[in-house]
């Protein structure tokens, strides 16, 4: 426990910790009242507060290069991550009103399916990778806000939001 503050000074040690995370603390280093308070059996006196200070200097120094090897690693790990570009998939207009019209460029077939506020499917059609765009009518959709699933066959997937308003 610490000499003054309590648990309001543990509160404010996490809270400074979020922003410096090897920061250590010590409460004989940094409360120390007097300087010649240690004393040995034969009244010498011996620092001790300097050897625990360079003790608690040499833990912070190995937990600042534990935090810099794993963000390295974490870097590392970034750089080897091979990114695939996702086709760009449109649903226009939206909102919409008796039509939809999916644009899409892929190198496999798809489908795309509607999804109404519960999640019941709506409406599903296929989507060709010879063409580029698909028209779907909504005679049979009722008005609302519906969510849309567009997914290839080579597991590119896209999900959004459509309205519909007649």
């Amino acid at each position: 426990m610490p000499f003054v503050g309590g648990t309001a000074v543990y509160k404010a040690r996490v809270l400074w910790a979020t922003y410096n995370p090897i920061i250590q603390y010590n409460d004989r280093l940094n409360c120390i009242q007097n300087i010649d308070q240690n004393k040995n059996g034969n009244n010498e006196y011996i620092n001790l507060d300097s050897l625990l200070e360079a003790q608690v200097n040499e833990q912070s120094q190995k937990s600042a290069e534990q935090i810099k090897n794993i963000s390295t690693n974490h870097l590392n790990i970034k750089s080897q991550i091979k990114i695939e570009k996702l086709e760009e998939i449109s649903v226009y207009p939206n909102p919409a009103n008796t039509q939809i019209i999916i644009s899409y460029s892929n190198e496999s077939d798809g489908h795309f399916t509607l999804f109404n506020a519960v999640g019941n499917i709506v409406l599903t059609t296929s989507l060709l990778k010879t063409n580029n765009k698909t028209q779907i009518l909504l005679n049979d959709v009722a008005n609302g806000i519906y969510t849309y699933e567009v997914e290839f066959n080579n597991k590119n997937k896209s999900f959004g939001k459509l309205t519909i308003l007649k």
